[in-house]
């Protein structure tokens, strides 16, 4: 009888060099795979409009097209103003009157204060412009001013009413008159340096000599 030999296969061991480099790649193909899904969801969302309200739950009661068209009715007919402007914009109510050139500052501070009435007889200060700890209110400007186009002109009056959301009490102040009047002219001055003369000019009589043939020296005083 011949015997048959059988040939045992060999086994594949798997070293422990191998085994780290798998678990080192995987390891690396994690924060890939992750920051890959996190770019192609952020491309996703690219065309997606999103839409929200900073004000929500704020502004209540909030203030109507109706109630500014009113104000700005009120206002065009008050004395001594000319025009009229009304801006809602984010959470401010903003009126810019013009008044008549000819007024001094008490007159446009006097106007200041009948639209600041004006306004509160039809949005009252309480209710629209006052917040509270549950929520956030308008705020209210007043630009009152005459001369328009002449700011630069000594009748120039500009006088700003304030009144915030958490300011108790409005403020007037009149912006066309600095606060201090000699660190303003000093700024002026800074800004517009006068003329220097030029070096090595002289001033006083002239001197011309005439130095052709025949002709005399003059002199010019």
């Amino acid at each position: 009888m011949t015997q048959k030999t059988v040939k045992k296969k060999k086994r594949r061991r798997i070293s422990v060099a191998s085994v780290i480099l798998v678990l080192g790649i995987v390891m690396l193909m994690i924060p890939v795979i992750f920051f890959g899904f996190l770019l192609y969801d952020a491309t996703l969302g690219t065309v997606t409009p999103m839409f929200g309200n900073r004000f929500k739950n704020d502004l209540n009661p909030a203030i109507s097209s109706e109630q500014t068209v009113q104000i700005d009715t009120t206002l065009k007919g008050l004395a001594n103003v000319e025009t009229v402007s009304v801006s809602l914009k984010a959470a401010t109510l903003r009126i810019t009157v013009d008044t008549l050139d000819a007024l001094d500052a008490a007159g446009v501070k006097t106007i200041t204060t009948s639209v600041y009435d004006t306004i509160q007889a039809v949005l009252p200060m309480e209710t629209y412009f006052t917040a509270d700890e549950t929520k956030k209110m308008y705020d209210l400007e007043i630009h009152v001013l005459n001369l328009k186009n002449g700011k630069d002109q000594a009748g120039y009056f500009y006088f700003i009413l304030t009144k915030n959301a958490n300011m108790e009490k409005f403020i007037v102040q009149e912006v066309s008159k600095p606060l201090n009047a000699e660190l303003a002219q000093q700024l002026r001055d800074a800004l517009n340096p006068p003329e220097a003369t030029p070096t090595g000019s002289v001033s006083g009589p002239i001197i011309t000599m005439g130095l052709q043939e025949g002709i005399q020296p003059s002199f010019t005083l």
